[in-house]
């Protein structure tokens, strides 16, 4: 999506997440390949309608993957957790002493 390569993949997991069917690319059912290669047909037959969704693809990407903006939340969360496991010791040390 980065490269602006639009994805055409299976409605499953995370992927619907960060897949905007018919907006930044296409999601179908698992094992249905007639409908992945009916999208992939349609997209490359139509330069224009490729790139649109390709840049749009690449939008998407940088607004939900780029590095400053997940970086911190990374950095947040790894925080969070920290804390809580150094609250969670505390008890412990303290019954042994």
């Amino acid at each position: 999506m980065a490269c602006e390569v639009v994805p055409i993949a299976t409605r499953t997991g995370g992927v619907p997440e960060v897949i905007e069917h018919g907006v930044s690319g296409f999601l179908a059912d698992v094992g249905d390949v007639d409908t992945m290669a009916r999208y992939a047909i349609d997209l490359l037959s139509d330069e224009s309608a490729l790139r649109a969704m390709g840049k749009r693809a690449r939008a998407a990407a940088q607004l939900k993957f780029c590095s400053s903006k997940i970086i911190p939340l990374y950095e947040d969360f790894y925080r969070k957790v920290l804390e809580r496991s150094a609250q969670l010791a505390q008890p412990s040390l303290a019954l042994r002493g």
